[in-house]
This record gives C-alpha cells, structure tokens and sequence, in this order.
C-alpha cells in the first residue's frame, strides 16, 4: 500500500516477538481541528465523548502516563456531567 501510494525504499520485518517499545501513533494534539485531531486533553473535536491515547511518543512510560492522565480527565468529565 506505501508504494503504491507513491513511497520508495519501503522496509520491513516480521517477528514473532512484540516490540520492546511501541511504534509511535499519529494523532496530533492541539487546540485548531484545522491542524490537530485532538485537544490538549486527547479529546477529539469532531466527537462528543470521545478521548484517544496513542503512542505518539516513541517511550513506553509517556504513553501510560499519558493514558493515566486522560483516565483522569475522563472521570472528572464523567462525574461531572450533566
């Protein structure tokens, strides 16, 4: 699909252990849906209720701390709802 999408010097390997770190995610973070997908709280603009925690950092423990961040946004956002 990467090369037919015009990518060159495309590689790859398969193995049948997982990778030590995860491979980085893409979405971007921001506060303009023109530039960005999700917010700085990793809610995305487009959709209500709807958070997202990628990889988008190359380091397994930013990712979690990430994740246990918008764990706790989203029981505050839940507890608080109306």
């Amino acid at each position: 699909m990467l090369e037919r999408m015009g990518a060159v010097k495309v590689t790859w390997d398969v193995s049948p252990a997982p990778p030590q770190n995860p491979v980085p995610g893409g979405c971007r973070l921001g506060t303009d849906p023109a530039t960005s997908v999700l917010g700085p709280d990793c809610r995305a603009h487009e959709v209500d209720n709807l958070c997202v925690t990628d990889g988008s950092v190359p380091y397994t423990w930013p990712i979690y701390a990430n994740a246990f961040r918008v764990a706790a946004l989203m029981r505050h956002y839940g507890a608080n709802a109306h």
